[in-house]
Order: structure tokens, then sequence, then C-alpha cells
């Protein structure tokens, strides 16, 4: 299952019950959800289904804040010019 942003920007809905399926895992890595769930994830409150997935993005690093963030406290790349080799 693969999701797409549509026309107006906007993340379909079934997006974000994907994610919290592939992503929320017990102790061992094992996921606790799988993709026949989403169906039913996908009935969850929408503020709960998206407060969900959007932990598990800030959790993972996944917002659009933290490229920049990373960007900003990342070193400059070495050219090869460096003098290094």
């Amino acid at each position: 299952m693969t999701a797409s942003v549509s026309k107006n920007g906007s993340v379909p809905r079934f997006a974000w019950a994907t994610i919290v399926s592939r992503c929320i895992v017990d102790s061992e890595g094992n996921r606790v959800f799988s993709d026949a769930d989403v169906p039913d994830l996908n009935k969850l409150p929408g503020k709960d289904l998206l407060d969900a997935a959007n932990a598990i993005l800030t959790v993972n690093g996944m917002t659009a804040g933290a490229a920049e963030e990373i960007a900003k406290n990342s070193e400059e790349i070495p050219t090869n010019n460096s003098g290094s080799n």
C-alpha cells in the first residue's frame, strides 16, 4: 500500500493509518499492527490517528523541520581539493 500527496497538497487519511500500522512495534521490534489493520486504524478519530502519526514522524526525525535542523548542524562536506586523500 503506497500513499501519495493529493492534488491539493494534502496527504490521504489512509497514509496516516499506514504509518501507524508500519511503525508501532513491541519491545522486540515486531510490528504490533499489520497492513490488514489499516482499514480498522483508519476508523480511529482523526485527531488520534494524526497525533500518533505525527509522534512517529517526530521521534524518527521525519518532520519538515528535521531535515533543516540536520543540515544546519552538519559539517560541510569536504571537496576534492581539501588536501585529504
